[in-house]
């Protein structure tokens, strides 16, 4: 127990002297607390632009000295902000994540993160802040290249989607619509509507090319046209063949 408690406190204070960060006994203690404390690194810097000096200056040698792997705790950290995307200020939570995943060494990293930002943020556009990611990541490998391209072009899902209201806001990850049976639905409904008109047939030939369905752009494009010619009035009074 003392051996313990001497060992501990040596550590508060060598965080203490070489980071620049108070930490207590408890803080110590508390479950996956090397974890926490590199979060107590990330979070006391206040601009994002800052925080790749952090991971080098403080992040990294933290990790080397207590065996943990930075790469890790940061990925972990940049999904955290994910997910508070919902919860908070969103942009703040994206220019802080945007900031950080650079500093992955791994691009399967980067991409998971990447990958989790584009379905979690909730706004029309893509954000201006992952532009240089996405651009970056063209030259990944396949298999990431794609999960990014997918997870943008579910992206043009949902801004359909929310467009029409079949989702509304504050909806996340939508490759629920992947589904065959509810993608084809999707198109179908936007097809037959009675107040649609040519962006209602863009969108749903938009939406064909991002999800599978069950009927070609040509079936598509006669449903659309059999609803729009039932739409039409019938005028049968003095119409040839009138008596």
């Amino acid at each position: 127990g003392l051996v313990r408690l001497l060992q501990e406190l040596q550590n508060c204070s060598h965080i203490r002297r070489v980071h620049a960060l108070d930490v207590t006994l408890q803080d110590l203690r508390e479950r996956s607390a090397d974890r926490r404390i590199v979060a107590h690194f990330l979070d006391r810097v206040l601009s994002p632009d800052l925080l790749r000096e952090e991971v080098r200056a403080h992040v990294r040698p933290f990790c080397a000295w207590r065996g943990l792997d930075a790469d890790e705790a940061v990925e972990e950290y940049v999904l955290e902000l994910a997910e508070q995307v919902y919860h908070q200020d969103q942009e703040l939570c994206l220019h802080r994540a945007a900031a950080l995943i650079p500093c992955l060494a791994s691009a399967e990293g980067q991409a998971r993160c990447l990958v989790e930002l584009l379905k979690r943020w909730d706004d029309g556009g893509t954000p201006t802040d992952l532009q240089p990611l996405i651009a970056e990541a063209e030259g990944w490998r396949p298999d990431l290249r794609d999960a990014v391209k997918d997870q943008l072009a579910l992206r043009k899902v949902k801004r359909v989607l929310r467009k029409y209201g079949l989702i509304g806001e504050g909806s996340g990850d939508v490759s629920f619509v992947r589904m065959a049976w509810y993608n084809t639905r999707i198109v179908y409904h936007l097809l037959s509507r009675s107040d649609g008109d040519a962006s209602t047939l863009r969108d749903s030939l938009a939406i064909l090319e991002v999800l599978p369905q069950q009927f070609t752009r040509a079936e598509a494009l006669f449903i659309r046209l059999t609803h729009l010619v039932a739409a039409i009035p019938l005028d049968g009074a003095g119409g040839p063949g009138a008596a």
